[in-house]
């Protein structure tokens, strides 16, 4: 999978283009990435994912927003998906001051979509005036097909989005995070004077004891295991295996009653 950068990257013969931040590549997010890898194969051309690296809105209203996954899981997280191309924004006050058509516009110059797929909640332009009936508009004027997929419902009944994930997680309730990732909720270490802490600017469950799946670095394989995170983010794992290996990656299964 290529990752390309830059607002509107040029992708030469045109491909099959899913829109949106897709922040923890949700189910809802899988959908919309799924039907637009099956598109692409029957057009015989290349997927694209188009997505912002942070929620546009950070960059006007200064909102601490958590993401769920970093940069580097999302990749991965999209490519396992079969995506051929990933063009990875950076929202600028420029991109998001362009009007609807503005947008549009340098959208299909650079990339020539042959399909656009969004979520049914997708805006984009100033203010988010543009949606997917505009889009939709033009994408016809253009010759160029779109399908929106509609909001995905979980087994309890709620729509699945980033948000309502954010939130589950800062209650700690990591099972039902699985019933909307569609995953465990993945977490990677990071490292301060040899002891491991949960990643900085990633939402992350509060203090509290978990069953976890912990992957060992140096090939020392994954286990399940009882972690505690303490109130700075510290990860306490079984003391016995950290003589012979780091935890590089945790999976969270479920919170452990106090």
């Amino acid at each position: 999978m290529r990752i390309l950068t830059g607002a509107f990257p040029k992708i030469e013969g045109g491909c099959v283009v899913a829109m949106g931040t897709f922040d923890g590549v949700h189910l809802g997010h899988r959908a919309v990435i799924s039907r637009a890898v099956e598109i692409a194969r029957d057009m015989s051309c290349p997927s694209c994912v188009w997505c912002f690296d942070i929620p546009p809105r950070v960059l006007f209203t200064g909102e601490n927003v958590e993401l769920i996954t970093t940069h580097k899981e999302k990749s991965a997280l999209i490519s396992s998906l079969g995506v051929d191309i990933v063009a990875r924004i950076s929202p600028t006050k420029e991109l998001l001051s362009m009007s609807p058509d503005e947008f549009l516009e340098a959208l299909f110059d650079a990339l020539s979509p042959a399909h656009i797929v969004t979520g049914f909640n997708f805006t984009f332009g100033a203010g988010a005036r543009g949606n997917v009936d505009t889009l939709t508009a033009y994408a016809s004027r253009s010759g160029v097909g779109t399908t929106t997929i509609g909001s995905v419902t979980a087994a309890d009944g709620k729509t699945v989005s980033s948000t309502l994930i954010r939130e589950t997680l800062r209650r700690g309730e990591v099972s039902l995070c699985r019933a909307y990732l569609g995953r465990n909720f993945t977490v990677e270490p990071t490292y301060k004077n040899g002891r491991a802490y949960l990643p900085d600017r990633v939402a992350v469950p509060p203090k509290g004891k978990y069953e976890a799946l912990v992957y060992f670095s140096g090939g020392k394989g994954n286990s399940s295991e009882i972690i505690t995170v303490s109130d700075d983010g510290e990860v306490n794992v079984n003391p016995e295996r950290l003589t012979a290996a780091k935890p590089e990656k945790i999976e969270f299964l479920r919170r452990i009653p106090d």
